[in-house]
C-alpha cells in the first residue's frame, strides 16, 4: 500500500478526530490512522463532562477548557446537521460538593470569582442540595452550582466528528499501525506501517497513551504514560439525576436515557484495561457516600480506558522540536473529551495558516533540560 496526504493524523481518538474534521471542514486533504477502532480507547471510557472549572484562573490550561467548553453547543448543532448523529449536548448544570469544613471558605471563594468573571453559580447550604437533587446525602456541608455545566455523552461525539470529517472528505485508515518514521534532516517524509509508507507533508502524532511510542520512533522524548480510570454505569427509571455532580476528584454524569456514569478511578497500571473488583468497589462506596438515594440503581456494566498522562504539565500541543512539519497534540489527561473542540480548532490553524488563534507557547513540550511547561 502506498497512500499519501497533505496532513496525516496518527490516532482516531476524540483529538485525531477533532483535528481531522477542523482540517477537512477547511478543505485540506486528511488522511487519519488509528491502530485499532477509531474511538474505542479513552474516548470510548470517558464521561463527557463539560465543566467551566474555576474561569478567573490565569493558568493557560483553564483558559484553553473555557474557550473549548463555548464551542460545544455550536459544534453539536454543526454536526447533527452534517451526520445525523446527535452527540446528546446537555447544559443541565453540574454540582461541585463540599464535604469538610475546610473546603468551605474554599467554595466561597470559587463562587465569588465565577460570579465575577460573568459565570453563572450559585452557592448552596444543604437544605438547597437536598431540593436541588433529593438523591444528595445530608452530610454535603455546601456545593456550587454551575448552571450552564452539562456533558456530551462521548461515543457519539467522536463518532460525529468521525463521520463528519469523512463526510467533508477525510480518509481513514483502521487498524494500522504506525511503527516509525521515515525522515530526512529535520522533515518527516513518510509514516510506516505494517503495509507500507504513508507520505505526508504534515504530520500530527495524536495517540494519546500510546502517544510515547511515536515519540521514540521519532528520536524525541514525549513524557506521556497510560493512567487507568475505571467507570461504572447505573440505570434507574424514572431518572434521579440532572446534573452531573462532583465531589472528591469523582463524579456522577446522568444521560438522557437514565442512565448514570460514576467515574472514575486514577491508576498507574501500565497498559492493563481490565477492570477490578477494587476499584468498581471504591467508587461504589463513594457513590452511595455522596448519593445515597442511588442505592437503589440496577448495575449495568463496568469499563476502563488508558488516559494520556503526564508529570509535565499537559496538554502538548504544537511543533515537534527539531522537525518542521510535525506537530504534536496530547497528554490530555482527564480532559480530552473537554479540550478536544479547542484542540482540534488550534492544530487546523496551525496546519492551514501557521498561526493559532490564542497562544499556545505554554502547551510545548518540555525541553530535555526538563524545563515544565507553564501550565
Amino acid at each position: 500500500m502506498r497512500q499519501s496526504a497533505e496532513v496525516v493524523i496518527v490516532g482516531g481518538g476524540v483529538i485525531g478526530c477533532s483535528i481531522a474534521y477542523h482540517l477537512a471542514r477547511e478543505k485540506v486533504d486528511v488522511l487519519l490512522l488509528e491502530r485499532g477502532q477509531v474511538g474505542r480507547e479513552a474516548s470510548w471510557a470517558s464521561a463527557g463532562i463539560l465543566t467551566h472549572g474555576d474561569p478567573s484562573s490565569r493558568k493557560p490550561k483553564q483558559q484553553l477548557a473555557a474557550q473549548s467548553r463555548g464551542m460545544f453547543a455550536s459544534l453539536c448543532d454543526e454536526l447533527r446537521e452534517l451526520t445525523g448523529v446527535d452527540p446528546e449536548y446537555r447544559a443541565s448544570g453540574g454540582l461541585r460538593l463540599f464535604l469538610s469544613e475546610d473546603e468551605i471558605f474554599h467554595a466561597r471563594k470559587w463562587h465569588e470569582r465565577s460570579v465575577g468573571s460573568g459565570i453563572r453559580a450559585e452557592f448552596l447550604e444543604p437544605p438547597d442540595l437536598q431540593q436541588l437533587e433529593p438523591v444528595i446525602s445530608s452530610s454535603a456541608l455546601a456545593g456550587l452550582h454551575f448552571l450552564d455545566d452539562g456533558s456530551v455523552r462521548n461515543p457519539r461525539w467522536v463518532r460525529a466528528l468521525f463521520l463528519g470529517a469523512q463526510k467533508l472528505g477525510a480518509r481513514v485508515i483502521e487498524a494500522l499501525p504506525v511503527i516509525d518514521f521515515q525522515c530526512k534532516g529535520d522533515r518527516v517524509q513518510a509514516a510506516i506501517t505494517p503495509a507500507g509508507r504513508i507520505e505526508g507533508k504534515h504530520f500530527v502524532l495524536a495517540a494519546g497513551a500510546w502517544s510515547n511510542r511515536l515519540g521514540e520512533a521519532l528520536g524525541i522524548n514525549l513524557p506521556v504514560f497510560p493512567s487507568r480510570g475505571q467507570i461504572v454505569l447505573l440505570e434507574s427509571v424514572p431518572r434521579k439525576i440532572e446534573r452531573v455532580i462532583h465531589a472528591s476528584g469523582r463524579y456522577l454524569v446522568p444521560r438522557s436515557d437514565g442512565k448514570v456514569i460514576v467515574g472514575a478511578t486514577v491508576e498507574s497500571v501500565g497498559y492493563n484495561k481490565s477492570t477490578s473488583a477494587e476499584g468498581i468497589q471504591e467508587l461504589l462506596d463513594w457513590a452511595l457516600e455522596v448519593a445515597p438515594g442511588l442505592k437503589d440503581m440496577a448495575f449495568v456494566k463496568c469499563w476502563s480506558g488508558l488516559r494520556p498522562a503526564t508529570k509535565r504539565g499537559g496538554p502538548f500541543l504544537g511543533w515537534v522540536e527539531g522537525f518542521d512539519n510535525a506537530i504534536v497534540a496530547t497528554a490530555h489527561n482527564r480532559n480530552g473529551i473537554l479540550l478536544s473542540a479547542v484542540t482540534g480548532l488550534l492544530i487546523a490553524e496551525l496546519i492551514s495558516m501557521g498561526k493559532t488563534s490564542i497562544p499556545i507557547d505554554a502547551f510545548a513540550l518540555p525541553d530535555s533540560s526538563g524545563i515544565d511547561p507553564a501550565v
